[in-house]
């Protein structure tokens, strides 16, 4: 019996077209802030890969406060702001100041196969309207 051992291996181009394709979907949703935002990108990195044993964004996670967050997230963001592919827009979500994210380009879904934007669908019909607490809490208790 051997020992598979999986590393994460990172796909930047991957990780930017899933961002605008989950920031399409659910973006405008009121509670999608960068809280909400962390989280989903981890159930989608993770339930793909318990599922097909393939890594989708092979992003790498750090654990802090309000659960696992991708670590390359900031730079893409900030990178893709930059290049105007996406908005940044502060609000007021129940008296706490909401960073959120905007998509001006539509994502290029040639880019992702079928199993991969079945999962992205599914995390997010069951995920999306949950708000930071819960989706933290729940990630809290994920035993990848």
């Amino acid at each position: 019996m051997s020992e598979r051992i999986s590393l994460p291996q990172k796909n930047m181009p991957k990780f930017k077209e899933v961002l605008l394709y989950v920031l399409e979907r659910v973006g405008g949703f009121p509670n999608v802030g960068e809280t909400v935002l962390n989280k989903l990108l981890y159930f989608i990195d993770f339930d793909h890969y318990e599922r097909f044993e393939e890594q989708l964004i092979g992003a790498t996670y750090i654990k802090n406060k309000h659960g696992p967050t991708p670590k390359e997230l900031i730079c893409l963001k900030n990178g893709m702001v930059v290049k105007k592919e996406l908005k940044k827009i502060t609000v007021d979500y129940y008296g706490k100041q909401q960073n959120r994210y905007i998509p001006v380009k539509e994502p290029n879904l040639s880019i992702l196969n079928g199993n991969e934007i079945k999962t992205i669908d599914e995390v997010l019909d069951k995920h999306a309207k949950k708000n930071a607490d819960q989706i933290s809490d729940y990630s809290h208790k994920d035993v990848p």
